[in-house]
């Protein structure tokens, strides 16, 4: 009777440690699960869209993409609109981590700006784009949660 209970209780004792290893190893999984958040805004004529690219939730990649009409930026050609766009973009571009490539056509440009937050430091695309807010730190990375936060407060939606 007595070896009967022990064995009850270490079988128990087994089934509560592999219940709470199963549930760790869930929760590990969808922390690290790799995520793809695509939100868009549409102002002034220029559509905004911003793709997120995460595990879990630390923001690993940004693209961003503008599609700019010539007449946002008060000028009615393809090199008006570049000299102005380069202008903005300048300092940017010589971020590591950083792409940006505009292409323009007759009437709009098509800005897409990528950055990749696992090859460059955080705090210094916040120094190269004025009015850049990004939300992390150099140990945790930036949060996904918070960026599509602030995202939804501005007027972003969610693209489905």
């Amino acid at each position: 009777m007595y070896r009967r209970k022990n064995v009850v209780k270490i079988i128990s004792i087994f089934l509560i440690v592999l219940g709470i290893t199963i549930l760790l190893i869930i929760a590990s999984y969808d922390r690290n699960k790799e995520k793809e958040e695509t939100y868009q805004w549409t102002q002034l004529g220029i559509e905004k869209t911003i793709t997120f690219f995460a595990k879990g939730d630390k923001v690993m990649k940004v693209i961003a993409v503008k599609r700019i009409p010539y007449t946002s930026l008060e000028v009615t050609t393809k090199d008006d609109a570049k000299k102005v766009l380069e202008a903005e973009t300048q300092k940017v571009k010589t971020l590591e981590g950083v792409e940006v490539d505009i292409i323009y056509k007759n009437d709009v440009a098509i800005e897409t700006i990528s950055v990749n937050y696992e090859k460059m430091e955080r705090r210094k695309i916040g120094e190269a784009i004025e009015g850049v807010m990004v939300f992390g730190d150099e140990e945790n990375g930036v949060s996904l949660k918070k960026s599509i936060r602030l995202l939804e407060v501005v007027g972003y939606k969610k693209v489905k």
